[in-house]
């Protein structure tokens, strides 16, 4: 089997998933805090209430932003607005697209400035990212 990797680019228009691809996301979170009220507009209730758990301003924004982010990917798919979009959720917390007639799939991960989704209709899929700490000091977890 061969798998086409690609650099980051900008996506169609028409977006479209093939049997066995996977469509990897970045974008930022670090976003000028003018565009938060536009960003926020198409959340859920539920997912302010998960925000508003998020004490740390920081946070609470990245949320917004990761979940604004998500919405307008995932509608670009499924051809309808973001604010349509609606999830259930594991017993773990993982969403999942409520009325997934298109069976697609999804994984979001975000860390600090940016945010990592994969899109597919292959079934499960993960995705994860994390921020890396250049100040550590790792030598002494290595030697140990």
């Amino acid at each position: 089997m061969t798998i086409a990797i690609s650099r980051w680019q900008l996506p169609p228009r028409n977006l479209q998933l093939s049997a066995g691809q996977v469509d990897l996301w970045r974008y930022r979170l670090d976003i000028d805090s003018e565009n938060d009220l536009t960003l926020g507009k198409d959340l859920s209730a539920d997912e302010f209430a998960r925000a508003d758990k998020l004490k740390i301003p920081k946070k609470h924004r990245q949320f917004i932003v990761a979940r604004a982010g998500l919405r307008k990917i995932l509608a670009s798919y499924l051809k309808v607005r973001a604010a349509e979009i609606t999830f259930s959720y594991d017993e773990k917390g993982k969403p999942a697209l409520a009325e997934n007639i298109s069976r697609l799939d999804f994984n979001l991960s975000h860390s600090e400035t940016l945010a990592v989704l994969a899109v597919t209709q292959s079934g499960a899929v993960g995705v994860d990212v994390e921020d890396i700490d250049d100040t550590a000091d790792f030598y002494p977890v290595a030697e140990r």
